[in-house]
């Protein structure tokens, strides 16, 4: 198994007491499978006389963990996959990657203690084409108190400290972070609330040469919980002051997520914030990997400026369930030429066939530019899956994924993939399918 920080032998020891518990309502679901690929250019090669055609093994486990209780919640989902390439052009390897979430109500509304943890895999250079010779697993692990306070019924005063590791799997961009929080929270209505809130960061980066941050931020949110309309609107000001001499970096920020559900089949997702940040969010999801793409720079500890905005729309139609998203992404460094901007639209489609068997599948047309290069790329990415349970323990999916992207600017960075796969999976223990 992949090596773990201190940190995360922590969060995996929390893991195992919050089950040991016998008062504790734990619900675990333990699978075990095998995966075989059989990728027509395994190397994501420019030239179909470098192409590389060959079968990629993948047996692996995936743990899921829930707890919900007056004394412990816990949310944990992770997956163990070892990587067996049968041409040998990359070393076999495994990979953890998932997240977790741990609040132990030590006094009923009045102290908390929270334990997250996110394994990501990512590009290290996003230019570069996600192979395992140019993706890397960043670990994020935060652990803090957070003080309750309730000077009247309507209002909630909280005092938080978060101590973060970041790991990263290949390049020197660890990093430790200390982040003070406070913030008063008043009940508007029953389905209102309004948050002030001012926090302080303090991130110190392995890398002698990366000036280390201290971060001041201040944000007004106002969140609104209703039957057909959610919504949470968040605005302030962020100031990152940089040692080593670089130039402080300041601005407006923001975070804005709607949720409208007009029918009980129809629901209409808007996302939008800018930031400024020196680790893109997209980390935060846990994912990465065949199947989840993270094409991010994770070899550089810079500031940049991080603006997203994503709306997807959601529709049940008998058997089937649709989504259409489009999404943006825009960041902007201060000091160095890794500028980039992507627009995508994706098209979902979940079917169940019979009470057995499924099928999914996606398609997504993006752009990504790199400004300060001129680099363009056009992208498609692509996948098909049929699902059949063959029984209460047991499943079979077989299914196709495809992969392009193409550059005019710069012919070897174009390439084109097709991946036919098949996955045996065993449920271990867990909640029986009927």
């Amino acid at each position: 198994m992949a090596s773990l920080t201190p940190a995360e032998r922590a969060a995996a020891i929390v893991l195992l007491l919050a089950g040991a518990g016998p008062a504790l309502a734990l619900d675990a679901e333990l699978s075990v499978g095998y995966t075989g690929e059989y990728s027509t250019n395994t190397t994501l090669a420019s030239s179909d006389d470098d192409e590389v055609d060959e079968w990629i093994h993948l047996p692996g486990a995936d743990l899921r963990l829930r707890q919900g209780g007056a004394a412990v919640d816990m949310a944990a989902d992770y997956r163990v996959e070892r990587r067996i390439y049968e041409e040998e052009l990359f070393d076999d390897e495994t990979a953890v990657r998932g997240t977790a979430d741990i609040v132990w109500h030590a006094l009923p509304e009045r102290l908390d203690f929270n334990l997250r943890n996110t394994r990501a895999e990512s590009t290290i250079r996003a230019r570069q084409p996600n192979t395992e010779a140019n993706r890397q697993t960043v670990s994020i692990t935060e652990a803090g108190p957070t003080l309750r306070l309730r000077p009247q019924s309507n209002a909630e005063f909280q005092i938080e400290y978060l101590y973060a590791d970041v790991s990263v799997e290949e390049t020197n961009t660890d990093s430790e972070r200390q982040t003070g929080t406070a913030r008063y929270v008043l009940d508007l209505s029953s389905i209102r609330t309004l948050t002030l809130e001012a926090s302080r960061q303090d991130v110190e980066f392995d890398d002698p040469v990366a000036p280390d941050l201290e971060t001041t931020l201040g944000m007004l949110t106002l969140d609104h919980a209703g039957r057909e309309l959610t919504y949470s609107l968040g605005g302030g000001y962020n100031r990152t002051k940089r040692e080593l001499g670089r130039d402080t970096v300041d601005g407006a920020v923001f975070d804005v997520n709607v949720q409208w559900t007009p029918r009980p089949a129809s629901t209409l997702s808007l996302e939008a914030s800018r930031d400024i940040r020196d680790q893109s969010s997209t980390l935060l999801a846990g994912g990465g990997g065949r199947g989840d793409f993270i094409d991010e720079e994770t070899d550089v500890n810079e500031v940049f400026t991080e603006t997203r905005g994503a709306a997807t729309w959601s529709q049940r139609v008998g058997a089937n369930d649709l989504s259409l998203t489009l999404s943006a992404t825009e960041e902007d460094y201060e000091d160095i030429a890794r500028d980039s901007e992507r627009l995508a639209v994706a098209v979902g489609l979940n079917r169940a066939l019979t009470p057995r068997t499924s099928l999914r599948g996606r398609i997504e047309l993006g752009k990504r530019e790199f400004l300060d290069t001129d680099e363009e790329y056009d992208e498609i990415r692509g996948s098909l899956d049929l699902t059949r349970r063959l029984s209460r323990r047991f499943t079979v999916t077989v299914g196709a994924y495809y992969e392009e992207r193409d550059s005019d600017e710069i012919a070897e960075s174009s390439y084109d993939e097709w991946v036919g796969r098949i996955s045996l999976t065993y449920r271990v223990f867990g909640e029986d399918l009927r």
